[in-house]
């Protein structure tokens, strides 16, 4: 029995980068926020909770951090007066009618891959006489929970309320004109970069929710929330008790899915299945001990980003990905970086904040002569793929030494030369 801690996601950088990049590679549901408990103010309260417009950061501590909103003016709504938001500041009243409010229901958004044993291996197996035995096992991955709640009428309600602007050209267009002055102003202030700053077009909030990191057996990191709704802590460990619980006999179950497949036919059952049952319904009644009613926890963040063009040409990034045989080494990485309690100090060795928009952002810097890239999600679809698209579908549009991708139908947009497409592709031109 593996007895070692389960340890807290949010105080290990690994752990945090490992579930953003399993959980969005997966998911493709936008940033998943590894704490998504609102920033507590200087008075002790939490701060105005995400909303579309927003321009910040996401903390050592795995929250985002707002800096300003676009369509506040200053001082309103916990707004910084006009002498702590970027020069030229003009807010831009949010066009009526252009948010779309949904909900949904998914009670956990959970990353538990199969991995099949490799060929090579099936046959190594055989030769040496174990023919039944399989070598298929549970993967690492990454689980984000956001259990439905009931209200004070006893109605179940739905897990998620999500949030989205639907003039998102809007904001890439806001966010080109703006990202100098945005970039020096973070810089002066906090000594970020352009590419740590987020500019908020959707958001996904819970009332309640856990996230944990897993190396396919065990449960090695999880934070959950919201905090503040825990009269002592007491209550608080009832609650992470319930979380681990929770989350490990999910695995288990997995696994012994896994082991048993093929043995049984479906719909019989057995003990290991009534077992799995008794404890279902154990932790269905010490689920009580959970607190949540408001939807301000963000759990997922939909957004436009910006980055610059090195000296050098584009910055290299490094993505770390969910491979078999290698993560469950990345998730017990030691963590040898300072986190301060505020969660507002820069880290001692700094992480390189990446997110899936890294594509289309280097493939506007490469094939542009543009300082700076600009995008959003939802042009990821335009981001082309093999030679011809390159050629017929790839344009762009630079306006001041900023650069986004475009179409045809966008005044001042060009088209790639078939000229850089060769070089890029073949070594020729």
């Amino acid at each position: 029995m593996d007895d070692s801690p389960v340890v807290n996601l949010n105080l290990n950088p690994h752990h945090q980068r490992y579930y953003y990049h399993d959980l969005s590679d997966h998911l493709q549901s936008g940033y998943p926020i590894s704490n998504p408990e609102p920033e507590v103010g200087v008075d002790g309260k939490p701060v105005a909770r995400i909303e579309i417009g927003d321009v910040g950061y996401i903390s050592p501590l795995g929250k985002f951090v707002r800096l300003f909103n676009v369509h506040l003016e200053p001082g309103v709504n916990g707004q910084p007066a006009l002498i702590d938001l970027p020069e030229g500041f003009v807010p831009t009243p949010p066009k009526p009618n252009m948010i779309h409010l949904t909900s949904r229901n998914t009670p956990m958004f959970a990353h538990i891959p199969w991995v099949s044993e490799r060929w090579g291996e099936k046959v190594l197996r055989q030769l040496r006489g174990h023919r039944t035995a399989s070598s298929d096992k549970i993967g690492p991955g990454a689980i984000l929970a956001t259990p439905q709640i009931t209200n004070a009428n006893g109605y179940l309600m739905p897990g998620i309320r999500s949030e989205d602007a639907l003039n998102t050209i809007h904001y890439v267009k806001h966010a080109q004109q703006n990202a100098k002055s945005w970039h020096e102003f973070a810089s002066r202030r906090l000594g970020l970069e352009l590419d740590d700053l987020i500019f908020v077009t959707g958001v996904d909030r819970a009332a309640m929710w856990a996230t944990a990191v897993h190396d396919g057996k065990k449960v090695q990191a999880l934070d959950f929330g919201p905090k503040a709704s825990y009269p002592d802590e007491e209550a608080l460990n009832e609650a992470e008790s319930y979380w681990k619980e929770y989350l490990q006999s999910l695995l288990d179950r997995c696994n012994e899915t896994l082991r048993r497949s093929g043995k049984h036919r479906r719909g019989e059952k057995d003990d290991a299945d009534e077992k799995y049952e008794m404890e279902q319904r154990r932790l269905l009644e010490k689920r009580e001990c959970l607190r949540g009613l408001d939807y301000d926890q963000a759990v997922f963040l939909r957004y436009v980003r910006a980055k610059r063009r090195d000296q050098q040409g584009v910055t290299p990034t490094v993505h770390h990905q969910s491979i078999a045989g290698t993560s469950s080494e990345y998730l017990l990485e030691k963590n040898d970086y300072f986190v301060g309690s505020s969660g507002r100090e820069r880290l001692t060795k700094a992480l390189q904040f990446t997110d899936y928009l890294e594509p289309a952002l280097d493939y506007i810097l490469k094939y542009s002569d543009a300082d700076t890239a600009v995008a959003h999600s939802r042009q990821l679809y335009r981001l082309p793929g093999s030679f011809w698209e390159k050629c017929l579908d790839a344009w762009l549009m630079v306006e001041d030494g900023v650069g986004v991708l475009s179409t045809e139908r966008t005044p001042g947009a060009r088209r790639l030369s078939i000229a850089q497409v060769l070089l890029d592709l073949f070594g020729v031109a």
